[in-house]
């Protein structure tokens, strides 16, 4: 099969002198490099049984400048049954949560981000293992039959990479944890793979972190390169570390575009945007089938287009203004902050249902500021609830943001508030000594076993910036986008000058689970054929007693007539 697989690239190398070179000079740098060795006769007769063949094909990347060529190993690929990656153990999960790291990304002023260079090639495979990992090449035009290679290094396409390299990468971490520690610490959190993001109070602790990192990582083998970043000051003192582009004049050039684990992020102006336009005129037609291919393009995960993404699916509309839209990256505003209050508003429809979180935070000059820190909607289930269900699913949601919120930017879950426009809702978690219907019970449940009822507020409905996320917005509206961005205006106002709490009133016994008792008296009974079956258990017995006492009476019966 390995063979077959490599007629095919042949073929292609023919019809394509370019991409035959540039596929050579990879296997050339596998070759220079150590990453792959060259077998002898010997060698190749010397059968294992893990002795393997991988397939191989080229992936390409195009850019404004050059056209890269990246060799992928299928490992995936059966032979008689079974494949590399059948009988290869995954491993351990240690993948970091990627909404944790972009997060974190966006809680200081200063942002930098990193890759680790050829990060799987810098892990050996043990040398009785590499045989698993042989491969056949031949470059165009060559005369001789395909020879015989193996990797040394672990490869893209066996399950056990990632996880192998992201072990190494933690080892590495961990043995000079005396050295670095903030580095270590950085590594534990930090890092998405390859991809490093983090930011910073200041300038220096950015720079100083960075070279840390770049000393703590080449300890392991591993060259952090390609440093980003929206201060010139830190590119700068980087710059001898290897930037994105090393062709960025700092003092003349704009800051290029960048990418944040998949979000596009113009580090000239520190935000983050879409673009969706090439994919949109290529779907000129609005049809299903162009319109779910152009939200799969959207990678949204802290859902800054929530409600736009919302009205898309609902409304088949177009993504050409996504374009116009920029987020600020950084949560703080100016320096010194004093005070920070997670707020998360829910809210719910017809149509669907989602929640919504700002931060507001106070700073040193008595200035108060609110960014919108992340949203998520859900389109209502086919099997239709009443809009108060839909409503504490919103309350839901809103929990379920918290959670993550907290977890992965160390905040205390009691120190958030919570805000619903919904009074039944708020009945149902102010409500003591109730017993609901499942549904409802189930959902209260969850949200007073991590919650104070007192986190929870009422804000009036047309307050509520939730709104958007349960009925969506339609794209052309930029004007109602921002204030979702901006979160609600008393926000800025001292908490005093908030939505005045109304009183909870008795609870009107909606969804209360209906309890029906039923009673049953029993009393002795004198019937002789129920003392009968009382006494006999055996059946045999019973049905001969019966038989004797019916036979007693029809000769008593007899008597009385002669």
């Amino acid at each position: 099969m390995a063979l077959s697989r490599l007629f095919q690239i042949e073929r292609r190398f023919k019809k394509d002198s370019s991409y035959a070179k540039r596929y050579g000079d990879v296997i050339q740098e596998y070759m220079r490099f150590g990453h792959a060795r060259l077998l002898s006769t010997e060698e190749v007769m010397r059968r294992t049984p893990k002795t393997n063949y991988m397939p191989h094909h080229g992936v390409q990347s195009v850019t404004n400048l050059t056209t890269k060529t990246q060799v992928v190993f299928d490992c995936s690929a059966e032979c008689e049954g079974t494949s590399l990656n059948k009988i290869l153990l995954r491993g351990p999960n240690y993948l970091l949560n990627l909404l944790g790291i972009i997060l974190r990304f966006r809680k200081h002023q200063i942002p930098i981000s990193s890759d680790i260079e050829k990060m799987y090639d810098q892990v050996m495979v043990p040398e009785e293992d590499q045989d698993a990992f042989r491969f056949l090449y031949q470059s165009l035009n060559s005369t001789t039959p395909p020879l015989t290679y193996r990797m040394t290094v672990h490869v893209f396409g066996a399950v056990s990479s990632p996880s192998t390299c992201l072990f190494a990468l933690n080892k590495t971490a961990k043995d000079n944890n005396a050295k670095f520690p903030d580095a270590a610490a950085s590594v534990r959190t930090s890092f998405y793979v390859d991809n490093y993001l983090d930011s910073f109070k200041s300038e220096d602790e950015a720079i100083k972190r960075a070279r840390q990192l770049k000393e703590l990582l080449q300890l392991g083998g591993f060259n952090l390169t390609k440093w980003s970043s929206s201060s010139r000051k830190v590119l700068a003192a980087l710059k001898p570390l290897g930037l994105a582009n090393q062709k960025l004049d700092l003092d003349l050039d704009k800051l290029p575009m960048d990418q944040a684990l998949g979000i596009l992020w113009d580090s000239e102006i520190d935000t983050f945007t879409f673009n969706v336009g090439e994919k949109v005129q290529l779907y000129a037609t609005p049809t299903k089938r162009n319109l779910v291919s152009v939200v799969a393009t959207v990678y949204d995960p802290l859902g800054f287009v929530a409600p736009m993404v919302f009205a898309m699916k609902m409304l088949m509309q177009e993504f050409s203004n996504l374009a116009r839209i920029t987020i600020p990256r950084c949560l703080v505003k100016e320096e010194r902050p004093t005070t920070q209050q997670v707020h998360i508003f829910a809210d719910a429809s017809q149509l669907g249902f989602g929640a919504v979180a700002y931060v507001r935070t106070t700073y040193a000059s008595e200035r108060v500021g609110i960014s919108f820190i992340m949203a998520k909607t859900h389109v209502a289930p086919l099997k239709q609830l009443s809009i108060p269900r839909l409503e504490l699913q919103g309350a839901v949601e809103a929990l379920h943001l918290a959670i993550i919120i907290c977890r992965e930017m160390n905040l205390d879950l009691s120190q958030i508030t919570f805000h619903v426009d919904s009074q039944t809702v708020l009945r149902w978690i102010h409500s003591a000594n109730v017993k609901y219907e499942v549904f409802v019970g189930n959902r209260i449940g969850k949200i007073l076993m991590n919650t104070d009822c007192r986190q929870w507020r009422h804000v009036p409905g047309v307050m509520n910036p939730a709104d958007v996320c349960s009925r969506g917005l339609d794209p052309d509206n930029l004007k109602e986008l921002q204030q979702f961005y901006q979160g609600p205006a008393f926000l800025l106002l001292e908490p005093p000058l908030w939505p005045k709490w109304d009183q909870i009133e008795k609870n009107d016994h909606q969804d209360l689970e209906a309890i029906h008792v039923y009673t049953m008296k029993t009393e002795p009974s004198d019937n002789v054929i129920d003392q009968c079956v009382e006494y006999y258990s055996n059946k045999v017995r019973l049905e001969r007693v019966l038989a004797w006492c019916l036979r007693f009476i029809l000769n008593c019966c007899a008597k009385v007539k002669k």
